[in-house]
């Protein structure tokens, strides 16, 4: 039967079966890879509580923009008629028309550029969650090197 010879706990001598070791090193990656699939987890379910939270601030630019797009074609159906047959007493009909329609559009316009730019503040990328990964990753990296390193002395 093969013995190790080697605490690596203490750095003492003592006899352990390899059987024994190796028993040891299944169960300590297994609790390892466990331990990190909980992790793992845990930064799913954060990222999705972040993007929740940040599609949340998308309603009141989307409220607006649709406000705002509601308005333009009440004002198209409403006002168009009644302001072109105003102007249509001083000038020809068709230019009432058209002034009445320009008019109407820069209106529309800044109400949709006013809700494009409360929609451009929302960032649905979840920042928090993908720090917290990229240290899981670090210290990932660093097991595996510590666990590199402590096999290669072992051998």
């Amino acid at each position: 039967m093969d013995y190790d010879t080697r605490d690596l706990s203490r750095g003492e001598l003592r006899e352990e079966p390899t059987g024994k070791l190796v028993h040891d090193f299944f169960d300590e990656s297994k609790r390892v890879v466990t331990e990190g699939m909980r992790l793992l987890r845990a930064e799913i379910e954060s990222a999705k509580l972040e993007i929740r939270q940040e599609v949340k601030k998308i309603g009141p630019g989307a409220a607006m923009g649709g406000a705002g797009g509601v308005l333009l074609h009440a004002a198209v159906l409403m006002f168009a008629v009644t302001l072109a047959a105003a102007l249509s007493l001083a000038m020809p009909i068709w230019l009432a028309f058209l002034i009445t329609g320009i008019a109407l559009a820069i209106a529309g316009g800044a109400l949709v550029l006013i809700a494009r730019n409360k929609l451009r503040t929302v960032e649905l990328k979840p920042a928090v969650t993908i720090h917290k990964l990229e240290e899981d990753q670090q210290w990932a990296k660093g097991l595996t090197q510590k666990a590199r390193s402590n096999l290669r002395q072992d051998t």
